[in-house]
């Protein structure tokens, strides 16, 4: 078989009525939406495979040929998320939802503070949703639980402490005491 040579020129413009240009086209805009994806690896290298498959007929006049256009992206990275499932134990119905780390229909602490304006009044107090919450003054030291649930010997186990409000069963003091008080108590035993 000689080769000869011929002037004669394919234009891919043309080429299947249009179809390899449209489908070079589509793979080039795919590659540059991947290349745009914040999720995908910047640096991955990508491909555009062109694959024209040939099949002569038998007396090699006619040939059908099959253009194929594919592409090698880059994959997205993974999202890691945490889903919580169960039955309802009254319908039996199976429920799926995410774990965002709130027990269901708990609210948020950040959900509180978007609800619920605090406001600052006087003498340290806080509003929250029309409730006084005190603040501790802070010159009152703080409460020494150590000796907490250990039985009080000799008077200081009979004599009630003066001005301080105890909880029988627990022992623990409910209001700040008067320190005064319980250093001459302690002297005097």
């Amino acid at each position: 078989m000689r080769h000869r040579s011929t002037d004669w020129m394919m234009d891919l413009n043309d080429f299947a009525d249009g179809a390899f240009r449209e489908k070079v086209s589509e793979a080039l805009l795919q590659v540059g939406e991947n290349i745009q994806n914040p999720n995908t690896e910047p640096t991955t290298k990508r491909k555009i495979n062109i694959t024209l498959t040939f099949a002569p007929s038998k007396n090699r006049q006619v040939v059908d040929t099959q253009i194929m256009v594919t592409t090698k992206l880059a994959s997205t990275e993974a999202i890691e998320t945490q889903m919580l499932m169960g039955t309802d134990m009254r319908t039996g119905e199976v429920m799926i939802s995410e774990y965002d780390g709130n027990i269901p229909g708990q609210m948020s602490i950040r959900e509180l503070a978007q609800t619920a304006p605090e406001v600052i009044g006087e003498d340290n107090a806080r509003i929250i949703n029309a409730q006084v919450v005190e603040e501790p003054d802070p010159a009152t030291p703080p409460i020494d639980l150590r000796n907490r649930g250990k039985k009080l010997r000799g008077a200081a186990a009979l004599a009630p402490i003066p001005d301080v409000d105890v909880d029988p069963e627990t022992g623990e003091i409910l209001d700040p005491p008067n320190y005064d008080a319980l250093a001459k108590m302690a002297a005097e035993s």
